[in-house]
């Protein structure tokens, strides 16, 4: 009897040990498919950091397939598996195919784990975390000790973020992937701006290949490290509140700074960030509702579309001809994953919506750009238009020839400098922090503020020093100086 009490028990604790087994290895499958699927160009860095940031009203098909994958499916699938097992299995008193059993689903549990391990990354960022990183210490210019010498007629400022925009959607001859440009128009404009090069590149960055961190990285010249993790970092604190950055420099010197985007501010800390180094004026789609520019019920796409956004952004511009010098800075979001935002009145001659969506940002972005030259202010007025990462499509880039060397939209439009250096550059989303002050016209005697190169000097970048994947790796690294000198 006692022999049998004992059987019986182990019995129960196979079982328990099995359900758990089964659902951690659901859970990783699903999850490991999602990102594989999904976030094929993500690095770990990226999920570290999103998932210690407030969501705010993120794009809802992005969160529901998460949950379906990562939640909905992983439990559907243990009861389903465990239901088979318990009564093929765990009812019988065959111990030999009890056994056998629970290696299967030991070795299920392994094979799912080391699935999950590659797609999320984690593998280099592991490796990057072993020792101290010094590229901080070696090569971090802090903009708190250079003088800026701003023209004596300060130049505005209006620095477009193109949500996924890659050159890789142009034409061959023009430096894309395609027979057929997707962007005809962005490629008319970079013809007409500054470029550092015909065949220059900005290189996509794990370590800030993501909206928010490449709007730190292009206005603050460092990557967002995963800061939360930080036992002394309060999570209710100001975003990297040590670092001085772009807005920072220009409130200091007069601008009114502004950030206009169709989307909730508050997802990933971006009102945050802003507020706090330079005063931005925030206007995202709550900015709208409690103007009565679009109802409180409304909501399209992460907020409101493209097309209000650039209304808007002309109704905004009239008004700061008034506040000269400005700095506007819009943030679009139709050409964000999946699929976009396909508005009524965009083309679709494409063969995919995605296609089209990107056909439609395009002559957009483009028909502003035109506006903005027909008006008095713009000759003393910097354009900026930069993609801010690769697109995160990853079924729609099956388009895309797998050896095709992908690179990020830019142009510099009415720049106050011309380059020193006529060779093509490569460069990172950090350069663009200090290569954006050179554009304005101000002066500074430094080839680098915080790890970014200014591109309109001679210095090469540190991407031309050492290459994207080691750079990256040295990105990764954990640094005191970054802990010391951003985060406290």
């Amino acid at each position: 009897m006692e022999i049998m009490r004992q059987n019986k028990w182990k019995r129960y604790v196979v079982i328990i040990i099995s359900v758990i087994l089964i659902l951690l290895t659901c859970l990783f499958f699903f999850s490991g498919f999602y990102l594989q699927s999904n976030f094929a160009n993500v690095s770990f860095e990226q999920i570290l950091f999103n998932l210690a940031q407030p969501l705010g009203n993120a794009d809802k098909k992005i969160v529901m397939k998460g949950i379906f994958w990562c939640v909905v499916l992983p439990i559907i699938s243990t009861v389903l598996l465990f239901w088979g097992l318990y009564k093929t299995v765990f009812t019988t008193q065959n111990n030999k195919k009890i056994l056998i059993s629970t290696i299967i689903v030991v070795l299920c549990f392994s094979l799912s784990s080391f699935y999950l391990f590659k797609a999320s990354k984690i593998g280099p960022y592991l490796t990057a975390q072993q020792g101290s990183g010094t590229i901080y210490q070696d090569y971090y210019v802090d903009p708190k000790t250079v003088h800026f010498s701003f023209p004596e007629q300060k130049r505005n400022l209006i620095y477009i973020y193109m949500e996924s925009m890659e050159q890789t959607y142009d034409d061959i001859n023009n430096g894309g992937d395609f027979e057929k440009s997707l962007i005809p128009n962005l490629s008319r404009l970079r013809k007409e701006g500054i470029n550092f090069g015909a065949g220059s590149s900005f290189m996509a960055s794990g370590a800030m290949g993501w909206t928010m961190g490449s709007l730190v990285a292009q206005t603050a010249g460092i990557n967002i490290k995963s800061f939360r993790a930080q036992d002394d970092f309060d999570p209710n604190a100001t975003v990297i509140p040590g670092a001085y950055a772009l807005g920072n420099i220009l409130e200091d010197n007069g601008y009114t700074n502004m950030f206009l985007l169709g989307s909730d501010a508050n997802y990933s800390s971006r009102s945050t960030y802003f507020k706090s180094h330079g005063d931005y004026d925030i206007k995202d789609v709550y900015w709208a509702k409690n103007h009565g520019l679009i109802s409180q019920e409304y909501w399209e796409n992460w907020g409101f579309e493209d097309k209000k956004l650039f209304d808007y952004a002309k109704n905004i511009l009239s008004d700061l001809k008034n506040k000269q010098p400005f700095n506007l800075t819009i943030l679009t979001a139709d050409t964000h994953f999946y699929d976009g935002y396909l508005c009524p009145d965009c083309e679709q001659t494409e063969d995919s919506q995605y296609s089209n969506v990107i056909r439609c940002s395009d002559k957009r972005v483009y028909s502003f750009v035109k506006w903005c030259e027909t008006q008095e202010w713009y000759p003393n007025t910097t354009i900026i238009l930069v993609g801010d990462h690769l697109t995160m499509d990853d079924e729609w880039s099956k388009k895309i020839d797998s050896d095709f060397k992908r690179s990020i939209y830019y142009t510099i439009l009415n720049s106050a400098t011309i380059p020193q250096r006529s060779d093509s550059r490569e460069f990172i989303a950090l350069d663009m922090f200090p290569t954006t002050l050179s554009a304005l016209g101000v002066q500074y005697d430094s080839e680098r503020l915080g790890l970014g190169t200014d591109l309109f000097k001679t210095e090469d970048s540190l991407v031309e020093q050492y290459g994207l994947e080691k750079l990256d790796t040295m990105l990764y690294s954990p640094s005191n100086y970054y802990i010391d000198n951003f985060l406290r």
